[in-house]
Parts: structure tokens; sequence; C-alpha cells
């Protein structure tokens, strides 16, 4: 299970004015501009679906048919070059992800996400794998990226390209990947999630 810590400068009007604003439109322009004169607001959120005891700034939205919770977050993967929203496949936790050879040799595995509602790009995304012994990790610092929005309502990242070091040490081993997001508008959200790693 998916679990996210947001701590973002925002009263519960300009959360609410974000989440009913919509997603999937122009990722590059903020639904809404947040008071940063007001205090803090800790979520921390179960994004792997809809929860029964949400709070007044989660909302359900239906886009395109199908139903999302806003605000939402969504570690996945995909494979090498894809870059479609059918291309995306969502990671759960202790699901395998394979160590790949990536185009420049190098072995890596393949991270994307789909997010709506909680991050205005460019982003600063910094992501870290490692094995439960440590044998192999790896750790990816990108600035400046973009969210590609699509017709289902959410934006997606795909082609996270996380370089493995000692790779031959990787298979059959659990591992932790942790993402960390901060967005144009100082939002932050450390986002992580468990494998099986194989390969390479």
């Amino acid at each position: 299970m998916q679990r996210l810590l947001l701590l973002r400068r925002a009263n519960r009007a300009a959360a609410a004015a974000l989440v009913f604003a919509g997603c999937g439109g122009e990722a590059s322009k903020p639904a809404v501009e947040f008071d940063t004169d007001q205090s803090d607001i800790e979520a921390d959120a179960d994004v792997s679906g809809v929860q029964d005891n949400a709070s007044p700034d989660i909302a359900s939205i239906e886009v395109g048919g199908a139903s999302w919770t806003v605000p939402t977050f969504e570690l996945g993967t995909n494979e090498q070059g894809k870059a479609t929203p059918k291309d995306f496949v969502p990671l759960l936790t202790g699901d395998t992800l394979p160590v790949v050879l990536g185009p420049q040799g190098l072995s890596m595995v393949v991270l994307a996400f789909r997010t709506c509602g909680l991050y205005a790009p460019p982003l600063l995304l910094r992501a870290r794998i490692a094995t439960d012994d440590d044998a192999a990790s790896g750790a990816l610092d990108i600035a400046r990226q973009k969210l590609n929005p699509a017709p289902d309502g959410l934006s997606y990242y795909y082609n996270f390209w996380l370089v493995v070091e000692n790779p031959e040490r990787a298979g059959g081993k659990m591992a932790d990947i942790i993402l960390d997001v901060e967005d144009a508008m100082g939002a932050k959200g450390t986002h992580s999630i468990r494998v099986a790693l194989t390969g390479p």
C-alpha cells in the first residue's frame, strides 16, 4: 500500500478550490494559488483508493468514466520508451519490478507515476532505491520536470530511469523505492513502495 506525506501551506478553502478545479488540464498552470500566510496542513493519506473516512479536503471526481480520489498519487512503471496512459502499470506493495538494461548500457528500474490535485509543474524529483541488504542501490535527482495531462483526468510522468549499482546483486531481493517530489509552489511529498526486484 502506497502512503504519502504531504506538507502544504494552504487553507481548506484553497484545497477545496484545487479539488473542484479538476485535473488533466494544462499541467503548467496551477489551479489555485495557495495562501502561504496560513498555517501548515499535514496530510497523511492512503492513495491506494478512496477512504471511507476521507477528510473534507479529499473529494472524488469522475472523468472519462473513471473515478479518482483527489488528491491522488500512484507510483508505477512503463515499458522503456513508452509514454501513453495505456503503457502505465501501477505498482502495489510486493509487486515484481525488473532491473533492465537501459539505452546507454546501464542497469536500471523504470519508474512512472500518475497524479492529480497535488503538484504544479515544474517538479523536482529525487528517487532512491536500495535492497534490504544494501547490496544494490541507486539515486537520481532531476529538476524542471513536466507532467503529461491525459484524457482520463490524471497527469502522467514516464521513463524515470533510476540506475541500479551492483545490479547483479539485485535479483530476487526486496527493495524500497522512495520518491520525493517538490513542485513550483513549494508543495512537497514523499512517496514510497516496496517491490521485489528481478533480473537483470
